[in-house]
């Protein structure tokens, strides 16, 4: 077994499972540039890898990711926010491509805490696993920001337009069980056995028949080629409007100093 290790994701092939892990526990697996490019080369990797005929993506420590790393973006704050939220953007849009328009079966495993970016990478997957545990929240609304990484379009995939808008805009916490039943995820399990059930259904899909899965992949998802990635441009430009303005600076201000944000009136 092929080990590739950097600073925040890990990626290696087992057994014709192509296996790629958020490893930035401490935050919560927030998403910064690091991860976004360290992340977009694993899954490159592992789509790419003529070996691999399933996919399982999964993070480290007690949340699957929290979403974009704010004090990160603090640290970056003014007129060069917008550029690099851009460039995060990219990676990440790239790598939700590459899971969709592949004909492998890409499972997730989804743990704790999810939000933001993060609920783009594991619902970029054709099964999903949550365990127990999981919380979810947009998070966008109250920073002023908007979805990526295609959280837009795979939530309202998964649950309508109109259920996903709701979602995005009242920013309503849902438990792992609200998931199930809104049908974000395919399956709850335990905590302990979150990891060791979602490799057990890579496997399972791995002996299947390859030909099988891409038809059925192609026939059930509308969501790739021209169609996906004319909306993730949109993500992207809304993303940038959002990180050009006043409300951006404000949200993530008001998130690093624990405060409620005071948003302008104008759009």
């Amino acid at each position: 077994m092929a080990i590739q290790e950097s600073a925040s994701v890990i990626s290696m092939v087992d057994n014709g499972i192509g296996i790629v892990i958020l490893n930035r526990p401490d935050t919560r697996n927030a998403i910064n540039h690091q991860l976004a490019a360290e992340w977009a080369s694993a899954v490159d990797r592992v789509v790419s890898d003529g070996a691999v005929r399933a996919i399982l993506l999964r993070a480290e420590g007690k949340a699957f990711s929290v979403g974009g790393d704010l004090a990160f973006f603090g640290e970056n704050a003014g007129p060069g926010l917008a550029p690099l939220l851009g460039e995060i953007i990219d990676l990440l849009s790239a790598s939700v491509q590459q899971l969709r328009n592949s004909n492998k079966p890409v499972v997730s495993a989804v743990q704790g805490a999810i939000g933001g970016g993060g609920i783009g990478l594991a619902l970029s997957a054709d099964v999903v696993l949550c365990d127990t545990s999981l919380k979810m929240r947009c998070g966008y609304a109250a920073i002023g920001l908007s979805p990526d990484a295609g959280a837009s379009c795979f939530l309202a995939e998964r649950i309508g337009n109109a259920r996903a808008r709701a979602l995005f805009m009242t920013n309503e916490t849902l438990s792992a069980e609200d998931a199930a039943a809104l049908g974000i995820a395919d399956r709850l399990v335990s905590s302990e056995t979150l990891e060791a059930e979602a490799l057990d259904m890579a496997r399972d899909l791995a002996n299947l028949s390859a030909t099988s899965l891409a038809v059925m992949k192609s026939l059930c998802n509308p969501l790739r080629g021209d169609a996906l990635a004319a909306q993730l441009r949109a993500e992207r430009d809304g993303m940038m409007r959002c990180a050009a303005g006043a409300d951006a600076m404000e949200g993530i201000s008001a998130f690093m100093g624990k405060r409620k944000p005071v948003f302008g009136k104008s759009s």
